[in-house]
């Protein structure tokens, strides 16, 4: 590995193509932007890349082919960090074999070797023993040949005998060898029968563990094997602030020889607990452990004590000290982004639009000598095949063309200024035309005095304390928003754009506790029944200690339940009411509405929203949405609607690992055994009620060994009910499904999801779908499958790239704006009118 480290020093030359030939020939990916490790990009006489021994990429800049510097630059706003430069970089492999020339010759060799014994072998192994300088990434199967020119076999080779290792759960790591042999060898079984490979040999095999085990520290949670060390650790007593207790629990410890250490996350608590057992002498140097003193008091953020009897030392936190969870303030690494991005977002072809010229094709970045200084330059051809040169100091004049999916748009002109100037003077006209229309009904409700809430009541507090988790920064400023919008005198109108799972019900909730505490009404509206019970035992659970009445509206509910809670409504006896579009039915009358909340409104019908519009004249509204569609979208970028946007994740929140692949049943098997092999539960979506049937029993002979049930829209709604209790409370361990799943559903246990022509289903469906797994601490898989020897629409095959490309945590605001761009932006008002706002890159 370090052999085939490639150096580079500055003020050194090399040849430029070269080093892009290695680039690619190490495994690492060209794209345009480089984002994560293992990018690459080239721009003009840059190089722009991610080693994955860097924690920020770095760009190389040559003059011609002598590097000119190194430097680290920022992976989200692409600008120089201005932290570190670089005399000298070192380019390792990403991938796990790169073979020089002698080696790949001499692979050839035994390869020929093999063939004489092997006469079904491949046409594509024959073609490359014939061509000299091709790689050998397509050819399957030569793990054991490799290991002829390679003579590591494994990790142990790159240590010594006197080294130590230390193995956690060892009948584990033992179960896990023979897992992943079992899987390779079933993997070689079926491969062997369509084409030629070379056997598999042991990929960890138990030689290596038991190699191991000879010089290894052994630690299991549970001594399941003679000769392994189980962990002697104690849980310590919460002395719920009995102060007196926790000095003489001390005081005994320390005469008994014991070590001592209590710990805080802040400054003003150390020396707190410093006056309390100033009697103890304790160390008062809060950063540095004292190894003299029996007793410290240290500055460290951890949440629960232990007792180590084989060392005779006891850790107490000041939570178990004074009885409560104090809130501890973590660090979220900022995120600089920008809906739209500048011209590293560029690829030969798209559209762009100069503000003075109109409407050009991007070819390239050209680098050119200008009044005698070499700079790059963006190059826009117009109509007639006229270029324009624009230098990337004024790349502020050129913005991506943004307008509806697969319509061209016309290009313009250069020097021809009256075409475009006439458009300009169109899209105007189209603007002050559709401001006309939105005045009559956002101006109206800003004329309007709204209802006033007062400020937070003692209650709004306590209620708030009660929240079980730690509010992210972004959660937190979501909420002041709101009620800073709805203490203002003005209707509110606010959207909050968050990833699923980031905590946008929790803004709900609060917003609705702070209308029912000032004697106003909440109504919740959501798309689908399934989530209408969710929400409906989400806020039950929240408000159980308060004296606040919860309803439901859904077709889980009778016809003598639903006229009951429409009575109910209009005498105000209900002061919180969920449901489907059913809320907005004309026999619904609700008596002192104060507050309407829309959970993702992109899901209701344009007859619905039409309904919908008649409350923002009325009453605050709150719309939640993880990928808002992009009329909505553009609408609160405009400044029409408020937006608060929520990307930061919750603590211990880990990205979902996204696989969009084709169709595979050994994929599919091995994905649902290992959701149900660590005890968790799989949604595997399939979108046809018809066949639906059919596609369980091909799935229960596929994995025998899982329980199945199915949900769809279609079924009765007490049976459909009882499926989801069912599913909820883990009698089955995989949930096939319409996308009736897709909003809201929040459990925690199902960690996998399948989705079955993840082709046909639209980007933020894609989306919202994926985030019903990845709401706990588990890592969460989703395999989106698409059709194999199938082709593909064009606008399919870029909603499965958007959606691989952005797996991330937060990502829901960049596909909301891809979505804008794939979709185009419709029309603000809600329908059709002459003329998009969005036809033209500038408005």
């Amino acid at each position: 590995f370090t052999g085939r480290g490639v150096s580079l020093s500055v003020k050194e030359e090399y040849p430029f193509d070269d080093i892009v030939e290695t680039l690619v020939q190490y495994g690492y990916t060209r794209e345009s932007r480089v984002e994560s490790f293992g990018h690459f990009s080239v721009k003009g006489g840059i190089i722009d890349v991610f080693l994955p021994t860097q924690e920020d990429p770095l760009r190389m800049d040559f003059f011609g082919d002598t590097l000119e510097s190194v430097r680290e630059f920022d992976a989200d706003s692409q600008t120089s960090t201005g932290r570190e430069t670089f005399e000298q970089v070192t380019i390792y492999p990403r991938k796990e074999l790169v073979l020089f020339k002698g080696e790949r010759d001499k692979l050839r060799q035994i390869l020929r070797k093999n063939i004489d014994k092997k006469m079904d072998v491949p046409d594509e192994i024959r073609e490359w023993l014939d061509d000299e300088d091709s790689d050998i990434d397509s050819i399957p199967g030569l793990t054991d040949l490799f290991q002829e020119i390679i003579p590591a076999v494994s990790f142990l080779d790159y240590f010594d005998e006197s080294s130590t290792f230390i193995l956690s759960e060892t009948p584990g790591l033992i179960a896990a060898s023979k897992k992943t042999e079992k899987i390779i060898d079933d993997l070689y079984a079926k491969r062997k029968k369509e084409t030629w490979c070379a056997e598999p040999g042991s990929i960890l095999s138990h030689d290596i563990i038991e190699r191991l085990m000879e010089h290894a520290l052994s630690l299991q949670t549970f001594t399941t094997s003679s000769g392994a060390n189980n962990w002697s650790i104690k849980s310590v007593l919460n002395f719920q602030g009995k102060i007196k207790m926790v000095r003489e629990e001390i005081s005994r410890r320390l005469e008994e020889g014991w070590e001592v250490i209590v710990t805080t996350s802040f400054e003003g608590q150390a020396r707190r607990l410093s006056d309390l057992f100033s009697s103890l002498n304790p160390d008062n140097n809060y950063d540095v452990l004292n190894s003299s003193s029996p007793l410290n008091i240290v500055m460290c953020p951890l949440n629960t004590g232990a007792e180590f009897t084989d060392i005779k030392t006891i850790i107490l936190t000041d939570n178990e000290i004074f009885g409560k969870s104090y809130r501890k303030r973590k660090h979220f690494k900022s995120k600089k982004s920008r809906p739209i991005e500048s011209f590293l977002d560029l690829k030969p072809g798209d559209y762009v639009v100069h503000i003075n010229h109109g409407i050009g094709t991007f070819e390239k970045i050209e680098r050119m000598t200008a009044g005698g200084v070499e700079r790059d330059f963006l190059l826009i051809e117009y109509a007639d095949s006229d270029k324009l040169y624009v230098a990337l100091d004024q790349i502020n004049l050129v913005q991506k063309y943004v307008g509806i999916e697969g319509r061209k748009p016309r290009i313009d002109c250069l020097g021809k200024k009256s075409a475009w100037n006439k458009i300009r003077d169109k899209v105007k006209e189209s603007v002050e035309e559709t401001a006309k229309e939105l005045i009559k009904i956002y101006a109206k409700r800003n004329a309007l005095k709204g209802f006033r809430y007062p400020p937070d009541t003692q209650w709004q507090e306590e209620f708030e304390a009660l929240f079980e988790f730690e509010e992210t920064p972004d959660q937190m400023s979501a909420i002041e928003d709101v009620k800073d919008d709805m203490e203002a005198d003005k209707p509110m109108d606010r959207l909050i754009c968050g990833d699923v799972g980031f905590g946008k019900t929790e803004v709900a909730i609060r917003s609705a506790f702070k209308a029912v505490m000032a004697g106003k009404q909440v109504a919740i509206l959501v798309p689908t029944t399934v989530l209408a019970m969710q929400h409906y035992s989400t806020f039950r659970k929240r408000f159980k200690r308060f004296p606040i009445n919860i309803e439901m509206m859904s077709r889980f509910r009778t016809k003598s339940e639903l006229a009951k809670t429409k009575h109910r409504l209009a005498e105000a006896e209900v002061d919180i009411v969920i449901g489907t579009h059913a809320l907005v039915a004309n026999d619904v009358k609700i008596k002192n509405l104060g507050l309407l909340i829309i959970d993702e409104e992109q899901r209701f019908g344009v007859k619905h929203k039409e309904q919908l519009k008649k409350f923002r004249t009325m009453v605050d509204v709150l719309t939640l949405s993880a990928t808002p569609i992009p009329r909505t979208l553009h609408m609160s970028m405009a400044g029409i609607r408020d937006l608060s946007v929520i990307t930061t994740p919750p603590e211990n929140r880990q990205s979902i690992e996204t696989y969009v692949i084709e169709e595979n049943p050994d994929i599919l098997r091995q994905a649902i055994l290992d959701e149900i092999n660590r005890e968790g539960q799989v949604f595997y979506v399939y979108n046809r009620v018809q066949t639906i049937e059919v596609q369980m029993i091909m799935l229960q002979k596929l994995v025998p060994e899982a329980s199945f049930c199915i949900a769809h829209g279609q079924m009765h709604e007490h049976e459909l009910e009882e499926i989801m209790i069912d599913f909820m409370d883990k009698k089955y361990d995989v949930l096939i499904s319409t996308t009736i799943i897709e909003s809201g559903i929040d459990m925690p246990n199902v960690n996998t999801i399948i989705i079955d022509r993840a082709d046909t289903f639209g980007l933020s469906q894609l989306y919202q779908l994926k985030g019903r797994v990845g709401r706990s601490v588990r890592k969460a898989y989703a395999y989106l499958f698409y059709p194999r020897h199938a082709s593909m629409t064009e606008e399919a095959q870029k909603r499965l790239k958007v959606i691989s490309e952005n797996s991330e945590l937060g990502s829901g605001f960049k596909i909301a704006m891809k979505d804008l761009e794939i979709r185009g932006s419709g029309n603000i008002l809600g329908r059709e009118q002459s003329g998009s706002i969005m036809e033209v890159g500038f408005d």
